[in-house]
């Protein structure tokens, strides 16, 4: 590794940037190549967007799958460790099967559209993000555009700075600027109230913007969790579920007119086959942590997870007369 500086599993890139090098996934191995990508690895993905898409197409549904790619992808210049293994251009060279991975979109950033101390995006590198999603699905390009333009307006800086994921390692902590993005159209919100763990979260927002139309619904990780507001200025209802798998009794429940697929770069490490995947409204108990709905929450759920039908209908016509 020579004079590359790792401190409380992160690097410190070039410019005091930090990355992550540790974790379940063993990002440092795969960036120097230590450990390989399995084959298995590799077909599992491919197998899993080529039935996504038929599945979501048999919905009626248009599909996109997003790789959210690692903060070392796009900061070549930044990060110490010169020719790094991208695993996001592996699957690109051997899968078959199309997904986005908006590398050169996030270059065109400052500092890549990354938290200088988080392995997340910014606001900036979020809507990045978000835009090729919503082109990707086919929504018209003019209209994007323009709400584009007009989500990056809401764009504010914060007085405070803040230390993200990474920042939090180190005492004191390294901390960063920071950004807020507040939307200025009535969105309702409903959690599933998971009281520990991240596999099973359920987020559910309503949204009264008026461009807003037809229902997402979207399985990822906190990459696209952390952008869901900017959803609401595209589509009516948005169900996001934290997992890393497509789960078809949500799709025959919800019956959405989109669906997004999403992982971050490093979960490409050991991608496993949507044939394992428990249900959906099981997972977080299953993996031992509890659910505490609220009743307005659950009415809410019920009424999507019921497809476009009169229960869903009165809890428009309830949330309107809020």
């Amino acid at each position: 590794m020579g004079d590359i500086e790792i401190k409380n599993g992160v690097i410190i890139g070039k410019k005091g940037e930090l990355f992550l090098a540790d974790g379940q996934h063993r990002p440092l191995d795969f960036i120097t190549g230590k450990v390989d990508v399995s084959e298995a690895s590799i077909m599992n993905f491919q197998a899993n967007l080529v039935a996504r898409a038929e599945h979501a197409a048999g919905c009626g549904a248009r599909h996109v799958h997003l790789v959210a790619p690692d903060k070392h992808t796009v900061l070549k210049d930044s990060f110490p460790i010169d020719d790094p293994i991208i695993l996001g251009d592996i699957y690109r060279q051997r899968v078959r099967a199309p997904f986005l991975f908006p590398t050169e979109k996030l270059r065109e950033l400052e500092h890549g559209g990354y938290g200088f101390a988080d392995t997340h995006w910014n606001w900036r590198g979020r809507l990045a993000a978000v835009e090729d999603v919503v082109l990707g699905l086919g929504l018209d390009e003019t209209m994007v555009r323009e709400q584009v333009e007009a989500l990056t307006k809401l764009i504010r800086p914060r007085a405070e700075d803040v230390a993200g994921d990474l920042g939090k390692r180190f005492k004191p902590p390294i901390t960063q600027a920071n950004e807020t993005l507040a939307v200025n159209w009535k969105v309702h919100k409903f959690d599933n109230q998971v009281t520990s763990g991240n596999d099973g979260r359920m987020n559910l927002l309503i949204s009264e913007h008026p461009n807003a139309q037809g229902r997402i619904v979207i399985f990822g990780d906190s990459f696209i969790a952390q952008a869901l507001s900017l959803f609401t200025a595209f589509f009516r209802d948005i169900l996001f579920c934290r997992t890393q798998y497509y789960h078809k009794e949500i799709m025959v429940g919800a019956r959405p007119n989109y669906v997004l697929t999403e992982n971050v770069e490093r979960y490409l490490s050991n991608v496993r086959p949507d044939e394992e995947a428990p249900p959906l409204l099981l997972m977080a108990m299953l993996r031992g942590n509890p659910v505490n709905y609220e009743k307005k929450d659950l009415e809410a759920f019920s009424a999507v997870l019921s497809g476009h039908g009169s229960r869903y209908k009165g809890l428009v016509e309830k949330l309107k007369a809020e």
